[in-house]
């Protein structure tokens, strides 16, 4: 009891170091075990991956390249020569297109070239009237004059003079109709280098004299010697609405009506005031910044045609090359609908020879399975013919055995073979063969019998 005692009053030994890093290395090296097992190998898949290709491979579909020898066209996808056309037909209509639009921006230039030449006509004759008002010569040329030509109007070619027409008829009298020479285009439409065309000026949208300066809506007609030109003027002007607050002006335009030229003899008598002389300088002085607006007016409207022009020229090239491409587009279609012509035809023949093949096909489809039930049946009568035969057989070996006398005579002649005739009716000559066929077996039994005696 008094060990018992010690023993328990004892503590337990603890573990060692040593001990305890042994186990603590030894659960290391088997996670580390338990860690490589579960490692891949470098040659091994990852998992994901493969199920992710497998997806693929059942999802992906059909994507054949077009270079590929097993690639078929989809119906939907397949060109004929009726597809061809129709590409054809809408590549001629946006070539007509192109041709229509540019042809009506073409047009509308010459139209807008032809209000500008009236324009500057008008435009050439105002300034004309004020080098006269101002007594101003002009040792050049003289102001520009529009020029244009009859042939830029080739549908107004049956516009003639009377003259021209009788000329013509004159012409036709003395030479004939076929000999006759027709007249040239001299008329141009809506123009006249000696006047400007009511209809056309307005469409530039400004009056020569809307600025104020020359003519203006309601300004009163007067004689010029009533505004101090002198006794021997006589060119009735249009007066700017800036005078028509002076003095003079408005005295002038009462007694308008009473007798100008009896006025205009007192003015022109009197020697001119100060302020008639001022008045005389800014009215100069306007007429000069009109003649001046007009040359530029002019200057801004040939030029602004001039950039117009060029920008169209510059269309134009651009598209001559989208046509000459399309043209050359146009051709290339013509070709492949030539060639698709000749696939269809080609196609139709070897179409028919499929149908015919097909139909030729179940001809002798049907053909042999009309053989082979009829073999069948064949095979069927034949087991059955064969079954009676060695029934027979046993039979006769029954009545003669192989030990009788007569057995090889008699084996013999149960084994003959007899023709018999396809033909039911031909019974006699049936029996005549049946006979000699006898008669040849018994001949050569007899000679078998000497031979073996």
């Amino acid at each position: 009891l008094g060990a018992v005692a010690e023993s328990k009053g004892k503590p337990a030994e603890k573990q060692s170091t040593f001990e305890l890093r042994k186990i603590m290395r030894q659960k290391r090296k088997d996670n580390l075990e338990e860690m490589e097992a579960k490692k891949p190998g470098k040659d091994d898949d990852d998992p994901a991956d493969l199920a992710a290709i497998a997806y693929a491979e059942n999802n992906m579909g059909d994507y054949k390249l077009k270079m590929a020898p097993d690639y078929e066209v989809p119906e939907d996808q397949a060109v004929n020569s009726e597809k061809k056309r129709r590409q054809m037909v809408l590549l001629e209509e946006n070539m007509l297109n192109i041709k229509t639009r540019f042809n009506k921006r073409f047009l509308a230039l010459r139209d807008l070239k032809r209000q500008i030449a009236l324009s500057i006509i008008s435009s050439n004759k105002r300034v004309e009237d004020i080098n006269t008002i101002l007594g101003i010569s002009d040792s050049t040329a003289g102001p520009w004059k529009p020029q244009l030509k009859p042939s830029e109007w080739p549908a107004e070619r049956n516009l003639h003079t009377p003259a021209e027409l009788k000329a013509f008829r004159e012409n036709v009298e003395a030479n004939g109709i076929a000999d006759a020479t027709a007249p040239p285009m001299s008329i141009i439409p809506g123009f006249s280098e000696d006047g400007v065309d009511p209809s056309a000026v307005p469409a530039l949208g400004e009056d020569p004299a809307s600025d104020g300066l020359g003519e203006a809506t309601g300004s009163t007609p007067l004689s010029a010697a009533v505004l101090g030109l002198g006794p021997n003027a006589d060119l009735l002007t249009d007066v700017p609405p800036i005078l028509m607050a002076m003095p003079l002006v408005q005295y002038a335009m009462e007694v308008a009506d009473r007798g100008v030229p009896a006025i205009a003899a007192a003015v022109s008598k009197a020697p001119p005031s100060t302020l008639e002389e001022e008045e005389g300088r800014v009215r100069e002085e306007l007429l000069l910044v009109e003649k001046q607006q007009l040359i530029e007016k002019v200057q801004e409207h040939l030029e602004a045609f001039d950039e117009a022009l060029y920008e169209l020229h510059k269309e134009r090239l651009t598209l001559s090359v989208d046509l000459k491409a399309a043209e050359v587009r146009l051709l290339l279609l013509l070709q492949e609908l030539g060639m698709l012509r000749n696939f269809e035809a080609r196609d139709q023949a070897l179409a028919s020879k499929l149908d015919k093949g097909q139909r030729e096909k179940g001809e002798v489809v049907a053909n042999i399975s009309d053989c082979g039930s009829r073999l069948k049946a064949k095979e069927a009568e034949l087991k059955v013919c064969q079954e009676k035969e060695s029934e027979i057989l046993q039979q006769f070996l029954t009545l003669v055995p192989t030990g009788h006398g007569f057995h090889a005579q008699l084996i013999k002649i149960f084994k003959r073979k007899i023709k018999r005739s396809k033909k039911r009716d031909e019974e006699y000559d049936e029996d005549e063969e049946f006979d000699e066929d006898e008669d040849e077996d018994f001949d050569e039994d007899e000679g078998d019998d000497e031979e073996e005696e």
